[in-house]
């Protein structure tokens, strides 16, 4: 389940509105919208203030991006995806630490450590997987 249906629902069953939630996370009523459509992916800092603000863990929104990576255990570098898309790594890294690619995620603890699915990242490219 994608971040986008995660978060529609999770409003539905808690009965709080979009203005509600911008009100609470301090953010726009059209940032929330474009969370909520699909059209983009709050930074990863958002998402744990969406999830305090809704008493969840932020692994409610991430868990299944985490199991797809588990489970395929195929990951692709910085480098090596930035290259498949035409982008520098600095704009890949820029992406995941922000919750826009919709092919991997960023986590910080003492620095960044990115995370790319090679299915999700050939999807977004609409290329075949690419074995590693």
């Amino acid at each position: 389940m994608n971040f986008n249906v995660r978060l529609k629902n999770l409003l539905n069953e808690e009965g709080i509105s979009q203005s509600q939630l911008a009100r609470g996370v301090n953010k726009s009523k059209s940032s929330v919208s474009a969370w909520v459509s699909g059209k983009t992916i709050p930074p990863m800092e958002t998402q744990k203030e969406i999830a305090e603000f809704l008493n969840r863990d932020v692994a409610y929104f991430i868990e299944d991006v985490v199991v797809e990576l588990d489970l395929n255990n195929k990951s692709i570098s910085v480098v090596e995806a930035a290259r498949l898309i035409g982008k520098t790594p600095h704009f890949v890294r820029l992406a995941l630490r922000q919750g826009t690619a919709p092919f991997g995620f960023a986590v910080k603890d003492k620095q960044w450590s990115y995370h790319i699915s090679r299915k999700l990242l050939m999807d977004y490219i609409g290329g075949d997987v690419i074995n590693g």
